[in-house]
């Protein structure tokens, strides 16, 4: 009886002495590779100049589509017989 016992324990110890190196082997294998950092761009600066330039177009862009968009809107909404040259 004791002789099956210290059989079983015995290969109860190397059954798990390999489940803890398959253990090892997986978390070895679990390993993430670093991801390389993009670089980030340095945006240039612009100079007084440009930015006044680029700030005055933006303006007038948002200018011009607003007008549209209400010329758009008075044409559309009121009745034809107002507009003149439009048959009714």
């Amino acid at each position: 009886m004791q002789t099956e016992k210290a059989g079983r324990s015995s290969a109860g110890l190397e059954e798990s002495e390999a489940e803890e190196k398959h253990g090892k082997e997986k978390k070895k294998k679990k390993k993430k590779k670093k991801k390389k950092k993009k670089k980030k761009k340095k945006k240039k600066r612009c100079d007084a100049e440009e930015y006044e330039a680029s700030a005055d177009y933006r303006a007038l862009s948002v200018f011009s589509w607003l007008s549209a968009t209400l010329h758009l809107h008075i044409i559309l909404s009121s009745p034809p017989d107002i507009h003149p040259g439009v048959p009714a």
